[in-house]
């Protein structure tokens, strides 16, 4: 019982130390951070990369190779099994292959910047998209389309699963700060967001969920280097880096549960400093609104609404709303 108790305590310090809020006003510079990462991190190798490439396009055909020879073979029951953990498995390891076309984006894949447009512009974006409809035009009128919904299409929607949930992650912490634009610069905003930990995911998705603050740093240093250097940059971080090892789907309910709205520190200086804040009331007191679908969760309709107005969604903007 008391081994327990000591446990508990530990288990509340860690959650309050992970939810206390960083710093506002960093004392170094992205020079700083920079001179603090080995030379050898920014070097960006088109052999590496294009092997990262290959390796993810193998694994992808295997695990197509094995689910289309393989659970059509099975009993009905298995096949039920079968089926979702393909989905997951596909799902995951296109993703790290659309985080190497956005590196693309960012110069990250190589030095030459017409390699990077090229291969970005195949893997994700307008000519790997004009393949990907005409494949599937084919394959459908081929193999039909259950077949084609089975073996891509469900994996592809993981992959926008797995991507807003990364990104939500990354961008959605009750310890991290919103600027307006009395207070924003550009090394705050990057400052803004927090690294998480999808375990065994993490290297499927090629680091980029636990180096996501040094990639809002220094976006064009490539992932096979990112570790190093998010380790060089830590102790000039100091509070303003974090990382939340809650397990993720602890993690989306409880951010989806807490952070609503954002709101200032009531007597603070820095006025246009914004902090997501916990409320275990309904946050609409004033009568009912076309605007506000109760049939909705709370988060799309706050979501929903400061896109439309394109307001800070603080509690009084929403109470007005």
């Amino acid at each position: 019982m008391g081994a327990g108790g000591r446990m508990s305590d530990s288990s509340e310090e860690t959650t309050k130390d992970l939810l206390k809020r960083v710093p506002i006003e960093p004392p170094f510079s992205l020079s700083d951070l920079k001179k603090a990462i080995p030379a050898h991190c920014f070097e960006r190798s088109v052999i590496r990369s294009s092997y990262y490439v290959v390796h993810d396009l193998i694994v992808a055909y295997v695990q197509y190779f094995l689910a289309n020879t393989y659970i059509p073979l099975l009993p009905t029951p298995l096949a039920y099994i079968a089926w979702p953990v393909y989905w997951f498995c596909q799902a995951s390891i296109l993703t790290g292959l659309w985080v190497i076309g956005h590196e693309c984006g960012h110069h990250a894949f190589s030095e030459y910047q017409w390699v990077d447009d090229t291969v970005g512009f195949v893997l994700v974006s307008d000519l790997g998209l004009l393949g990907v409809f005409y494949a599937i035009k084919l394959l459908v009128a081929a193999k039909g389309f259950a077949w084609v919904t089975s073996m891509y299409l469900i994996p592809a929607l993981g992959v926008h699963v797995f991507f807003v949930i990364i990104t939500y992650l990354h961008h959605t912490h009750l310890s991290l700060p919103h600027y307006d634009s009395t207070e924003w610069n550009w090394i705050r905003g990057a400052l803004s967001t927090i690294d998480r930990d999808f375990g065994f995911l993490n290297r499927v998705f090629h680091d980029v969920t636990h180096t996501h603050v040094l990639h809002h740093l220094i976006s064009y240093i490539p992932h096979y280097h990112a570790k190093e250097a998010r380790d060089a940059i830590k102790p000039v971080l100091g509070e303003f880096y974090k990382i939340d090892r809650t397990s993720i789907f602890k993690a989306m309910w409880r951010e989806a549960k807490e952070c609503i709205y954002i709101e200032p520190d009531e007597g603070s200086k820095h006025e246009g400093v914004y902090w997501k804040a916990i409320d275990d009331s309904f946050m609409c007191s004033h009568d009912d609104s076309v605007r506000w679908n109760k049939v909705l969760p709370t988060k799309v309709n706050t979501h929903s609404w400061d896109m439309r107005l394109d307001r800070l969604p603080t509690r009084d903007n929403l109470d007005i709303r």
